[in-house]
């Protein structure tokens, strides 16, 4: 015979009101026989306090909110063909979010496509502090070889050409950055893939000018590989082919593949590989201003040229560059090696041009490759957020993709201040 007490509590522990996991419960029957003998005379309240003490106390906490189910569903749904292969999201030092897919695990190296370009940067800017060359530095100054440096005398703008240009995407050597969309036209699939890939820094510079250095943005991978072209050949013997590790990778514990062209010179455009964590531990550098656990990697003022807009963006053949293609999507500016979500306003043109990105902030950088690769750098939030794919699809919204991480992100930090 079984009493109403007997009954309800049964239903407690292994019906809907039981809040918790799976649990021992010959421990809670035992606990509760216990309480059940003292509270004898009191049969009413000693009901209601075993009920409360089954309820409360010997059942696990409450699940807790899965603040990540949003963006977990929008990067990873494979019906409309998102092709995501990670997303990895680090607040406060800590990776709070962690998902792979398709095959991709936290061991395996993915591709980087043009994030390459923003750890070219990140070199560059650690040879200029140690001495290598200067960030005004021109291109004829430097020990290039003839044959390469007689790219410059092609025409005579090249002479003023300079390693900021270069940094900022402001050559104005004419170079196609087309793939799919037109691979008989494109400068940068016969650097990679034809006629360039025997010396890619140097079938970059030989191109035809289109305008003069430092007046117009245009997103360029040659740029990037004169850059590198122009490191290599400032470093000394000894570190010709190993400086980005010496100086960087190995000093962040970062297992990095960087493929070199038939020169010798590492691809800094596209071909970077690291595994998803450690791709994550270079956003976390530029986030802490440089410094990876108690080593200054680079200064904190190098640090911050990645969340600033460049000097080509002030030029009034950039920022007409910008204003017409307002009407179109409004663009991304470019910045020192990183994308920046940033309005401009231009007092030569007498307009803004809004940030691309409206629904979220404009204090971050963006590192961005090919086929929807991303880092993206948000101080404010003191988060980094990765993603990884192979996009093929129009239907994956960086913006939107952003806006779930921001907003789980701050929904997750005022839960666990």
């Amino acid at each position: 015979m079984y009493s109403s007490y007997d009954v309800f509590s049964s239903y407690v522990i292994n019906g809907s009101f039981n809040f918790g996991r799976e649990v021992d419960y010959s421990y809670q029957r035992i606990c509760l026989g216990v309480i059940a003998n003292v509270f004898k005379k009191a049969e009413f309240m000693n009901n209601i306090l075993k009920i409360m003490i089954t309820t409360f106390l010997f059942s696990p906490s409450l699940k807790a909110k899965n603040y990540w189910e949003e963006l977990d569903r929008y990067a990873f749904d494979t019906i409309d063909h998102r092709s995501t292969h990670a997303v990895l999201v680090l607040h406060k030092g800590q990776i709070v979010f962690e998902k792979y897919a398709l095959g991709w695990t936290a061991k395996k190296k993915h591709h980087s496509w043009s994030m390459a370009k923003s750890v070219s940067s990140l070199v560059l800017l650690a040879a200029v502090e140690d001495g290598y060359l200067n960030l005004d530095s021109k291109l004829s100054s430097l020990n290039l070889g003839q044959e390469i440096l007689n790219c410059l005398t092609i025409d005579p703008l090249k002479k003023t050409l300079s390693i900021y240009d270069l940094l900022t995407m402001s050559s104005g050597i004419k170079f196609s950055e087309r793939y799919e969309t037109g691979p008989f036209y494109s400068s940068v699939i016969n650097m990679l893939y034809g006629s360039g890939q025997s010396n890619m820094g140097q079938y970059a510079l030989c191109a035809p000018q289109r305008s003069e250095p430092g007046q117009l943005f245009e997103y360029s991978s040659g740029d990037t590989n004169i850059l590198m072209m122009a490191l290599r050949s400032s470093l000394p013997p000894s570190l010709k082919d190993s400086y980005p590790w010496k100086k960087i990778f190995e000093p962040m514990d970062l297992n990095v593949t960087w493929e070199t062209d038939a020169a010798g010179t590492w691809v800094g455009s596209s071909w970077v590989y690291m595994t998803p964590k450690d791709y994550l531990k270079i956003g976390e550098l530029l986030l802490n201003g440089g410094r990876y656990q108690d080593k200054q990697i680079i200064s904190s003022e190098n640090a911050k040229l990645f969340f600033t807009s460049a000097k080509v963006n002030d030029q009034e053949q950039t920022l007409k560059k910008y204003e017409n293609h307002k009407y179109v999507s409004p663009m991304l500016l470019y910045g020192h090696g990183s994308w920046l979500n940033k309005s401009l306003t231009s007092q030569k043109l007498k307009a803004t041009i809004p940030a691309p990105y409206p629904t979220i902030t404009e204090n971050l950088a963006f590192f961005l490759g090919h086929r929807g690769q991303s880092i993206t750098i948000i101080p404010e939030l003191s988060s980094v957020i990765l993603r990884l794919g192979d996009e093929d699809s129009k239907s994956f919204s960086r913006e939107k993709f952003l806006s779930l991480a921001i907003q789980s992100i701050k929904e997750y930090s005022d839960a666990n201040p």
